[in-house]
Parts: C-alpha cells; structure tokens; sequence
C-alpha cells in the first residue's frame, strides 16, 4: 500500500490581478502564490525529540562540568586563604600527664639496661667557670655535655623520704650542656623510660617540671652571643627504669641510655 501524502493548499484567495508586481502592459502574467505545506506528524515528532535530546545533553554538560570544577575550586581555596567547605584533617597533640610529686622513695637503678651507644668525647680550655684548666666534653659537635653532667650507665638519685609539711619534690638529675664553639643549632632533646615510654620531664630555672621536651634556641636565647653557650636543666624522673635521652638538631644528633632510680641522701 502506497503511503498517504499529506497536503494542504494554501486557502487564501489568489492575488487580485491589480495587486500583481508586472507592470502595466506587461505580457508577463505575475507568478503564482508559493503554497505551503505543512511537515507530516512523523517530522514534527522527530524535530521535537531531537530538541529534547539536545536540551538533555546541554543539562547534563553542566552537571559534568560542577562536579569537576567543585573539588578543584575547593583544593584551590586552601591554599589562596578562602574557606572550603571541607576542613582539613587537624591532628590533636596530646601531652603526657606532668609527673606528681614523689610520694616514697623510688626503687634503686635497674641493673639490666640496655648499654648505651658510644659518644664522641673531646677536651677543651676551661670556660663558663668550670675548674681546672680543660673540660672534656661528651656527644657530638657542636652539643655537648660536659663530664659529671651527663648520666650515664647507673644514676642513683639522693632523695630523702618526703613529709607532707615540706614542700613537693620531684627526683631530678642536674645537667649542664654546652653548644658551640662555632655553630649555635636549636636543639631538642627527649628522655623517655624504654619499658613504658613514660617521659621524663624537664625545667629550665625552677623545681618542678615544665616541659616533656626541652628545646634550647642560642639564636633566641643569646643572639650575639659567641664561643660556648651553656644551658643548666633540671631532668624529672617518675619513677626507676631504663632510659634513653635522644639530643637532636637539624643535620645530627646523639643518644644515651642510663639507669636511674633513687639511692641515698649523703649524711
């Protein structure tokens, strides 16, 4: 069966032979009116899908679009100093609890610590008031630690009982360190007991513990300082252990494990 042919003429009425665009005594006869024709329902329909089509595919180019630009516009703003929606992770530093005051005596020094790394030792005119014409020193250049302030294989703590009228005390070790002659690095160091990780605290300049990790800053401290710098510290141990002291600063650094616990108070 041939398929139906759709047609529609046009309805007006044919120009009026004055209105034709021949000019007077013209033999041409004017042309006919252009009909029109309407486009079969198949056409229409297919007009009106490929407008949906393309109204779809522009709809989702700007979803693709968003998502991509969303997560670089807010990895950009972290850096640019804008808020982004999503915060950065922050980690929580959580310090260890200070160590409380000694309420009996501590145990004596462990006899079975580890030994402890070999350290560079070198000796050196006197300064800083030490006595005698040279100081040797013990660690590494430019941190040192001068002989007698260094504890080192067994450390017994005098202590004496503690009475609840006198004031709180803490077992602590005096340390002096030495930095220089000729290099002034920001130094840290942390002691720590092997067996439970416990720190060990330190104080710079009173009796009770201040900081689990002391930092000595030269440049700050002292900034035109020269030579020797030297630092008295107060080292707290909680109770009888094995411990390793590590000294750090950018480009080196040294270690040192000692036993420490309580021993007798002279007299």
């Amino acid at each position: 069966m041939d398929d139906p042919e759709f047609e529609v003429s046009d309805l007006r009425s044919p120009p009026d032979s004055s209105t034709s665009s021949s000019s007077p005594g013209s033999s041409t006869p004017a042309s006919p009116p252009a009909q029109r024709q309407s486009p079969f329902p198949g056409a229409l329909l297919s007009w009106r899908w490929r407008l949906a089509l393309g109204a779809a595919s522009v709809l989702l180019a700007l979803v693709v679009i968003a998502s991509v630009w969303a997560p670089l516009h807010n990895h950009a703003s972290g850096f640019t100093g804008y808020p982004s929606p999503i915060a950065p992770p922050t980690a929580t530093r959580v310090l260890e609890p200070t160590p409380l005051p000694m309420s009996k005596l501590l145990a004596p020094p462990p006899t079975n610590c580890p030994s402890s790394p070999a350290l560079n030792t070198i000796t050196v005119p006197a300064f800083g008031g030490f006595v005698g014409s040279t100081v040797q020193l013990s660690g590494a250049a430019p941190v040192w630690v001068p002989e007698g302030y260094l504890p080192q294989g067994s450390y017994a703590i005098p202590q004496t009982t503690p009475e609840p009228t006198t004031a709180p005390i803490w077992p602590n070790i005096f340390m002096i360190w030495a930095i220089g002659p000729n290099a002034h690095p920001t130094v840290t160091v942390r002691a720590y007991d092997l067996q439970t990780g416990e720190a060990a605290w330190w104080a710079e300049g009173g009796n009770s513990p201040q900081m689990p990790v002391l930092t000595m800053n030269p440049s700050v401290d002292e900034p035109a300082a020269v030579g020797w710098i030297t630092y008295q510290t107060l080292l707290f141990i909680p109770h009888a252990g094995c411990y390793k002291m590590d000294v750090s600063w950018q480009g080196g650094g040294w270690s040192a494990i000692f036993a420490a616990g309580g021993g007798e108070y002279p007299g």
